[in-house]
Parts: structure tokens; C-alpha cells; sequence
């Protein structure tokens, strides 16, 4: 039998046992414990909801470049990964998010047309991610 226990904000919720939650508008970063049939548990990623966040990926579909601008009362390490269909991150991009917005121009140029993910995390915490047509 397989065992769930979520977390907010490195803290067990208490009754939160299942397979999924809905986390909605609780601001926090979430996890999951999951146990297997062995008892060996292991941890999931940490994902952060917050209400105050947007992002924003433009143009899309694009060539060469996109702007990638994300709102957000999170500050810190702030990194884009460009991911490939295949789970294959492709590119990286880092900066320090010390505003509530920043906006980077991040660079498609050798990428072959397709379909991609663009993904961001602050403090290697994911916080979103959405699709990116490169033609």
C-alpha cells in the first residue's frame, strides 16, 4: 500500500493523506511524501502557489528570441530552463529576482523548430512553466 503525506512550508498538513490536494489560493510551497510498498518514502519537488504571480512569454511562437516576464513577491535566484519534448533541458538562463518583476530576453538561436517547455524557478523552487513553439 502506498502512504501519501503533504506538506506546506516544510510542515505536515494535518489530514492531507491522499493522492492530490487542491492547494487553490493557500500561498506556500508544497510537497509530497510518498512511501511504497517497502516503507521507503521519498520526497517529491517543491512547487510554490502563490496568487500573486503571472507569467508571460512573448512572442509566442517565436525564432530566434522570447522575452520571458514573470510577476511575482518572490525574490531570489531566478532561473529559466528551456526544455525540450523529450525532458532534455536545452538551455539555462540565471539571474537575481530582487524586484516583484523581471523581465529577460532568453535566446532560441540553434534550437531546432519544435515545441518546447519554459520553465522557472526562484531558490531552485519550480514555479511554472508553459509551453513555447519555436518556428
Amino acid at each position: 500500500m502506498r502512504n501519501y503525506q503533504w506538506y506546506r512550508d516544510g510542515i505536515a498538513m494535518q489530514g492531507e493523506t491522499g493522492q492530490y490536494i487542491i492547494a487553490r489560493n493557500t500561498n506556500g510551497n508544497y510537497y509530497v511524501s510518498i512511501s511504497d510498498y517497502s516503507g521507503c518514502w521519498v520526497n517529491s519537488e517543491t512547487h510554490a502557489v502563490s496568487g500573486k504571480k503571472s507569467l508571460l512569454i512573448y512572442p509566442n511562437p517565436g525564432t530566434k528570441n522570447t522575452t520571458v516576464n514573470y510577476i511575482s513577491d518572490t525574490k531570489g535566484d531566478f532561473t529559466v530552463k528551456v526544455i525540450d519534448m523529450y525532458g532534455k533541458t536545452m538551455r539555462s538562463f540565471n539571474w537575481v529576482k530582487d524586484d516583484i518583476q523581471i523581465n529577460r530576453e532568453i535566446s532560441f538561436y540553434g534550437l531546432d523548430k519544435g515545441v518546447y517547455m519554459i520553465e522557472i524557478s526562484i531558490d531552485n523552487i519550480k514555479l511554472e512553466s508553459q509551453r513555447f513553439i519555436k518556428n
